[in-house]
């Protein structure tokens, strides 16, 4: 079972974003986060200051984390029928 992150120090993810993976690089001068949105699309973002989000491919993100990308995108559904039902 893979373990999901639930909180980012990354100032770029949205709020409501849905946390699928995090890791650091250089020493952990750079932080990247994988999340989703409310649609189901994945993106990825670095903490710099000028970094824009970009899309990724669920089947890359799977790969990397080493699960099933049905894995991923059940995560998503609970992460937002929960905010859903917390309003």
């Amino acid at each position: 079972m893979h373990n999901f992150p639930i909180t980012t120090s990354n100032r770029n993810v949205p709020k409501d974003a849905c946390l699928i993976n995090e890791y650091s690089q250089m020493s952990v001068e750079i932080i990247n986060t994988t999340f989703s949105d409310r649609n189901g699309v994945l993106w990825q973002v670095c903490d710099w200051v000028f970094t824009n989000p970009h899309m990724v491919n669920p089947t890359d993100v799977a790969r990397e984390m080493n699960i099933e990308p049905i894995a991923i995108y059940r995560v998503i559904v609970a992460h937002f029928d929960l905010i859903g039902a917390a309003k």
